[in-house]
């Protein structure tokens, strides 16, 4: 509803994470506030999101591969690969406030705006 209402505001471009910015892309926004300006920065968005998409398809290097991984997973099957803390390893972890001791607060650009978790 944001970037429908005149704002260019994401988190990609504003907290740098992941590796958004090694990519050519632009924040789509409309100035409307309407239905229809939402309608349209997410069908703008889709066309950002293949741009990004074909980006990094040309930045995987060519040549033959071979998963080593696979032959680790292979041999032991309850690995701690597997657990709930390896799930999300990204390149940059994404940008957290500092708050008081055993509180966490952090955000990420989800499918409809900012998502915020609070723990």
């Amino acid at each position: 509803m944001l970037r429908a209402s005149g704002i260019e505001w994401d988190l990609r471009k504003v907290d740098h994470y992941e590796c958004y910015d090694e990519f050519d892309w632009e924040v789509q926004w409309q100035k409307e506030g309407d239905s229809l300006a939402r309608y349209l920065v997410r069908i703008s968005e889709m066309t950002e999101s293949i741009k990004i998409i074909q980006h990094a398809l040309e930045g995987i290097p060519g040549g033959p591969y071979e998963n080593l991984e696979i032959r680790r997973f292979d041999r032991v099957k309850d690995t701690v690969w597997n657990e709930f803390d390896y799930r999300f390893i990204s390149k940059k972890p994404p940008p957290t406030f500092e708050l008081s001791k055993q509180e966490l607060y952090a955000r990420v650009e989800a499918p409809k705006g900012e998502l915020g978790i609070f723990f």
